[in-house]
């Protein structure tokens, strides 16, 4: 059976009595557990901040926007031309987030390869309709070095983003540059 703590009262100065040493041990005691309760609840949380963390990390990927290309509208010759009014500039493809374009079916997809190199790109295909078929043929399309591809976007089914009209691309690459232009 437990006995009752035996409560002692020291007349030396300086000392302390036992009940004064058990409350001094009770105290110490409540405090390394209530430690050991936060410290457990502190590394709960930072395990669970860091899947979190992991979580959003690994879907960053999922939510990436591609950068948008700006399409270059081609002039007809029935009017005065006029200095930089027949300039078209590539830009570099995003190898990163990937690009892309909103297609209307007129445009041309200019792609150069300023390296020594070959290097790929892919459009992004999505089932067409009503066949539910994907299209692999622009899937790692390889570029030759210095070299051009030029493809037109006149059908834009299996093509087309669901919810817009906007095409996907991505590289191997940023040494591969990319101009669109749209013919009226």
């Amino acid at each position: 059976m437990d006995q009752a703590p035996v409560i002692v009262a020291r007349t030396e100065v300086g000392e302390e009595t036992e009940l004064q040493a058990d409350v001094r041990f009770e105290h110490s005691r409540n405090e390394f557990f209530h430690t050991l309760k936060t410290n457990r609840r502190s590394t709960m949380l930072r395990k669970l901040a860091c899947i979190a963390t992991i979580l959003i990390m690994a879907a960053a990927p999922v939510f990436a926007v591609q950068t948008p290309l700006t399409t270059v509208v081609l002039k007809q010759n029935t009017y005065a031309v006029v200095a930089g009014d027949l300039t078209l500039t590539p830009v570099a493809m995003d190898a990163t987030n990937g690009n892309s374009f909103y297609a209307t079916g007129r445009e041309i997809l200019i792609v150069q390869n300023t390296d020594a190199s070959a290097h790929t790109f892919t459009i992004t295909s999505v089932a067409d309709q009503p066949q539910g078929r994907l299209d692999t043929s622009l899937t790692g399309y390889s570029v030759a070095a210095n070299g051009f591809s030029v493809i037109q976007f006149k059908s834009l089914n299996g093509w087309i983003q669901p919810g817009g009209q906007t095409v996907y691309m991505t590289t191997s690459s940023a040494l591969l540059k990319i101009a669109v232009i749209q013919y009226n």
